[in-house]
């Protein structure tokens, strides 16, 4: 099955490649803040280990 598609300038890109694009940016954006989270957390862990009294 052949998806439409014109010329090299692009006038009417093919469905299949657009939406190839897309899903790639949204895996990319979930990916990002989902690492970025990790990180946040990570970082947020580390005073709180510092400020906890020692265990006597």
């Amino acid at each position: 099955m052949r998806f439409i598609k014109r010329n090299a300038a692009g006038e009417t890109v093919s469905i299949k490649r657009h939406f190839e694009l897309l899903t790639r940016l949204v895996i990319g954006i979930l990916f990002l803040s989902l690492m970025i989270m990790i990180a946040v957390r990570g970082l947020a862990e580390f005073p709180a280990n510092k400020k906890r009294p020692p265990a006597q």
